[in-house]
C-alpha cells in the first residue's frame, strides 16, 4: 500500500491522492438523505410488537429496502466517481 501512495504523488503530486472527492462529497449527502428519508418512510408501514416499537423483521426489512433504494438511486454518480479517481494524470481528461 505504501508504494501505491509513493507511486501515486511521485506520478501526480499530493492532489492525486484526492482525485474523485467532489463527487464522492456530492454523492455522499443525496445518498444518506435517501437512505435515512426511506427508511423513515417504510417503518410507517412495517408491523409493531406490544410496546409499538418495529419488530427485528420489520427493521431488516426497511433497512435492506432503503439502502437499495439509496444504492440504485445514486448508481450513476458512484460510476462517474470511480472513472474520475482511475483516470490517469497527464492523459487526455476523458471525464
Amino acid at each position: 500500500m505504501v508504494s501505491v501512495v509513493v507511486d501515486t504523488v511521485g506520478k501526480e503530486g499530493i492532489l492525486g491522492l484526492y482525485k474523485g472527492i467532489g463527487p464522492t462529497l456530492a454523492g455522499a449527502l443525496p445518498y444518506e438523505g435517501l437512505k435515512f428519508g426511506s427508511y423513515d418512510a417504510l417503518t410507517r408501514y412495517m408491523p409493531r410488537n406490544e410496546e409499538g416499537n418495529l419488530t427485528v423483521v420489520g427493521k431488516l426489512f426497511c433497512g435492506g429496502m432503503a439502502g437499495s433504494i439509496a444504492g440504485f438511486s445514486m448508481y450513476p454518480n458512484d460510476t462517474v466517481r470511480r472513472l474520475l479517481q482511475m483516470q490517469e494524470k497527464g492523459t487526455e481528461r476523458r471525464y
